[in-house]
């Protein structure tokens, strides 16, 4: 019995007895008995308390959420690979969908965030197995993977068709030339200027080597066409007809040279020369400088 309950017995025979010195004893005593019984039991209402019981301590493993700071069930958690970071899966689904909200990626875990730590810790980011853990929609899902590509890829996208396709961000920022990703295209292009890299045909190793002046575009068609360069000033010349030996148009340059051979004969305005050295020419140096290409 608790203590309070016997300090109230205690009072009730104590207001029993004091009640039982002032009753008349010349009254009726069964009046006297029942109004005492009476009293007593207003005075002390016996009341059965029952024990509380002890709290049983949960042997369940537990983690305290480092946003919430709540406990959780350990299998509650959610741990951010690189820092090992943890938190409570609803802290940590709240934190990556506001990033997603914002297009930002890639998403660092938010203790390493707010951490002005720069003792070369490891900072942790939030993995693809996060996000197939915590329940995303499928929209948020693919932001995701939308964001995910874009840190990792670039879009290529054909200036000739419109086609486009990713690629590797290592790989588009190492090119020089672009191909087109589409296989009934074909276009290739310089990345620097933009210009359509027209491949020798004849060649079996599709050349497609390029030079924004132009310079080795026009040097290849050059070749493939016949044309042969001045040896004096570098002027384009091409021969439709006659024999090999060219003398230059270009005011001032004054080079004869052999359209078959490419060589110079000689510099000069003087036609004796001129004809001795080209004589000499076709009789040591060059035996096709007269025949026809």
């Amino acid at each position: 019995m608790l203590l309070w309950q016997l300090l109230a017995e205690e009072n009730a025979v104590q207001d029993a007895i004091e009640l039982h010195h002032v009753i008349d004893f010349d009254g009726n005593v069964g009046q006297q008995l029942q109004i005492l019984n009476e009293e007593a039991h207003r005075a002390s209402p016996v009341q059965i308390v029952p024990e509380e019981e002890p709290e049983v301590l949960s042997d369940t493993p537990k983690f305290s959420c480092n946003v919430c700071l709540d406990e959780h069930p350990l299998e509650d958690v959610a741990v951010v690979e690189g820092c090992g970071h943890e938190f409570c899966r609803d802290c940590m689904k709240d934190f990556i969908e506001s990033k997603l909200s914002d297009g930002q990626y890639p998403v660092m875990c938010p203790i390493c965030q707010a951490s002005r730590d720069n003792t070369g810790a490891p900072r942790g980011y939030v993995g693809r197995y996060l996000i197939d853990q915590l329940g995303f929609t499928q929209e948020q899902y693919n932001k995701w993977i939308e964001l995910e590509l874009n840190q990792h890829s670039m879009t290529l996208e054909c200036r000739r068709c419109g086609s486009s396709s990713l690629v590797s961000r290592e790989d588009f920022i190492s090119a020089e030339i672009f191909h087109c990703p589409s296989s009934e295209c074909d276009h290739v292009w310089c990345k620097r200027c933009g210009k359509t890299i027209e491949a020798a045909e004849d060649d079996e190793d599709d050349d497609v080597s390029h030079s924004c002046d132009g310079s080795t575009e026009f040097a290849r068609l050059m070749s493939h066409s016949g044309w042969k360069a001045c040896p004096g000033c570098e002027t384009p010349i091409e021969k439709t007809e006659g024999c090999n030996h060219i003398t230059c148009q270009v005011s001032g340059c004054n080079t004869h040279f052999c359209y078959k051979c490419g060589e110079t004969i000689i510099r000069s305005t003087d036609n004796t020369e001129i004809s001795a050295a080209w004589r000499s020419h076709f009789s040591a140096d060059c035996p096709l400088y007269g025949m026809p290409l």
